[in-house]
């Protein structure tokens, strides 16, 4: 057996930045120029303002960021949420976050002169959807105008209706010309496929009994039709709170309930503008909304430039970048992000104090580093307040190898070295027994974003090598075993490709479950241009028994408790047993996630989930925060990957939960332009 574990002595040293006066001259300089274009480019590129940009350096250290706390609805940039706690959510100019249901029913949707403008062309029912379908108490406050008769309405808390009687079932303020009568402008319909329609007229306080008995009585001072002004703009309020929702307009009490019935009410669901019949004609403008639900996300820039931050995206089990106490987040940063690292370019470890405004300290520097993946950053389990884990390479023969590191002594305390196949760390078990291993110089040649450029692979002229795959290595002793190579993968998968033998073989994401007993991981491989020529998930145990290959779940998995992995199959964010090799389960609803194949991350005590993927073009990325005990959930707003939306460079969702489940560290391009991270914390009442 190859061991060749070294005890290391020698303190680890930090480099303080050795910034001149000039070079501060300059970069101000260049920072105010960059801010000032960057106002520009901030309503497409990025959703932060240009005060999140470079913070003033520290004399003789590390910038000192400017805390900036605030709450952030899912909403566009370009106007901010007012005093009152209102955001817009539509920008103005496009239909960005809005779509139309049914599909076909696009062309009755556009915007013109700043107006979402709405033309029925067929007799059906056609609906414009804000994204968040799991909206649940808030404040929507909106413009409507009808030049001529016509029937229109919102609809709130709405969900697909499953039997086709329409397209959505739900709350439905309704809205029409006046004249039309009181059971239409100014009513509440109840659109619901199987449940009583209850009529709730304008002028009408409806209270629904839990028995589902209704009782009506007229509201004193109501909304009549004198009050709305023909033809032209008049502004709507609708407030949804827990069971009761009210529906105002020009600042007069139209219609409101209070449904009781628990098990028929809707608790969550979208809101969507309507157009009724054919040739209606509505315009809808400054719609605006106030998110007033039990949760909500704050979001908080914690690093600044010049200089590049980020953790990676690992997409294991319990990757958390807080040490035990959470004071210390782990970090890189680097000088550059616009090239994969070459073999001399380090980048620097460091520790952001959340006790001390955040306050970056340079420890170490690796050689072995890319921007999707980090240096596969892990703290120690058995000592999670002092050591962590990180990657490396020998500068003299190119061999990565892994490093453990304690910061209260400031050192390397131990090194995995291994002569033969050099390997480090692809995942650490939660037990803090032992990590998995891979052979980085394979992943650079077969699969670039996740390797090291240049790191050395001396299995390279083999296509699926007999003395490479996953290792097993032993955190107290460096004592390492092969527990599946990836000879013994392509005989599992032989009937994947019609010419496997000449594919090279390779592993993606393998991740220890919590109970550190299962490994769940892609088996990949190269043929000519196409990387993932085979793509087949994988488990086998942690002792090098039960291999089998699985039903293809796709997406970047996490395990869930047990023998459970979460993944995407479809639109469906689904639990798969792979001891059952079988689905069991479903995290949230069809709706409720834009790209259950994003990146996921489930919080320590399994209590949150969160979803993170692209949007727009891959030019942003969001996050849905889903509360597992009840299945509410939150969108965050938007952060920009810049230029870097595709290829190794390319800014993933990368969600990562802090050890007490009420935050997420995620990255994103800052108006200055560089890679920055970011605080989303989860708010309760």
């Amino acid at each position: 057996m190859d061991i060749s574990v070294k005890e290391i002595s020698r303190k680890g040293t930090t480099r303080p930045m050795n910034r001149t006066i000039l070079r501060k001259t300059v970069l101000r300089n260049a920072s105010f120029a960059l801010g000032t274009v960057a106002l520009l480019l901030a309503c497409v590129c990025s959703p932060l303002s240009a005060r999140d940009s470079a913070a003033e350096p520290r004399k003789g250290g590390d910038p000192v960021p400017e805390i900036l706390s605030r709450i952030v609805p899912p909403t566009f940039p370009k106007r901010a949420t007012d005093a009152a706690g209102f955001a817009p959510i539509f920008d103005g100019e496009t239909l960005s976050g809005w779509r139309a249901v049914p599909r076909e029913s696009a062309s009755d949707w556009s915007v013109r002169n700043g107006v979402i403008v709405g033309l029925g062309s067929t007799n059906r029912l056609s609906y414009l959807v804000w994204r968040d379908n799991n909206l649940t108490d808030f404040e929507l406050k909106l413009s409507y105008r009808l030049r001529a008769d016509g029937n229109s309405g919102v609809e709130i808390r709405s969900r697909v209706d499953v039997t086709g009687k329409r397209p959505f079932e739900g709350y439905h303020a309704d809205l029409g010309h006046v004249g039309i009568g009181p059971q239409i402008l100014g009513a509440w319909d109840f659109h619901f496929a199987k449940r009583k329609e209850y009529p709730c007229d304008r002028g009408t306080r409806l209270v629904i009994d839990a028995d589902g008995k209704p009782h009506h009585s007229r509201i004193s001072g109501a909304l009549t039709a004198a009050d709305v002004r023909k033809g032209q703009w008049n502004e709507i309020h609708i407030i949804a709170r827990d069971r009761q929702c009210q529906f105002l307009i020009n600042g007069k009490i139209a219609s409101e309930f209070i449904d009781n019935v628990e098990e028929e009410r809707l608790k969550r669901g979208a809101i969507g503008l309507q157009i009724h019949d054919k040739g209606t004609k509505v315009e809808f403008k400054d719609i605006r909304l106030k998110r007033t639900e039990e949760f909500r996300l704050e979001v908080e820039q914690i690093t600044h430039g010049p200089r590049h931050h980020f953790f990676g995206y690992i997409g294991q089990s319990l990757t958390i970048p807080w040490n035990q106490s959470g004071r210390y987040i782990l970090s890189l940063r680097t000088d550059f992000h616009d090239h994969m690292p070459q073999p001399h370019e380090a980048a620097d470890i460091v520790l952001i104090d959340t006790k001390d405004k955040y306050r970056v300290i340079a420890i170490e520097k690796t050689l072995a580093w890319n921007f999707q993946q980090g240096t596969m950053f892990y703290w120690n389990p058995a000592r999670a307040e002092s050591q962590f884990f990180f990657n490396d390479r020998d500068p003299k023969t190119q061999q990565v190898f892994t490093v453990l590191y304690d910061i209260e002594r400031r050192r390397r305390i131990r090194e995995y070295r291994f002569d033969n196949v050099p390997v480090a760390n692809g995942g650490v078990s939660p037990t803090g027994d032992f990590f998995l291993a891979i052979n980085y110089g394979r992943m650079a040649r077969l699969r670039p974003v996740t390797g090291y450029p240049g790191v050395t692979d001396p299995t390279a002229q083999a296509a699926a090598p007999k003395n490479d795959g996953i290792f097993r290595v032993e955190v107290a002793t460096g004592q390492r075993k092969l527990l599946v190579s990836f000879r013994q993968l392509r005989d599992l998968l032989r009937n994947k490709h019609e010419r496997i033998n000449e594919a090279g073989f390779y592993i993606n994401h393998s991740l220890c479950n919590r109970s550190g007993d299962l490994v769940y991981f892609f088996a990949r491989a190269r043929f000519g241009g196409n990387s993932m020529a085979v793509n087949a998930p994988c488990s086998i145990r942690t002792d090098g028994t039960g291999l089998m290959t699985h039903e293809y779940i796709g997406g970047h998995p996490e395990w869930d408790e047990g023998s459970v992995v979460i993944g995407a199959k479809g639109q469906r964010q689904v639990r798969y047993d792979v001891e059952k090799q079988s689905i069991v389960g479903q995290i949230g609803t069809d709706d409720d996630f834009a790209s259950p194949g994003g990146d996921i991350s489930l919080s320590p005590n399994a209590k949150w989930f969160a979803n993170g993927f692209s949007t727009n073009n891959r030019k942003q990325n969001e996050f849905v925060l889903l509360r597992r005990s009840d299945g509410a959930s939150v969108r965050s707003r938007a952060f920009s990957r810049g230029p870097y939306q595709r290829g190794e460079l390319r800014i993933d969702p990368a969600p990562r939960w802090n050890r007490r489940g009420n935050a997420i560290l995620v990255p994103g391009i800052t108006a200055d332009g560089t890679r920055q991270l970011h605080l989303v914390r989860v708010v309760e009442k």
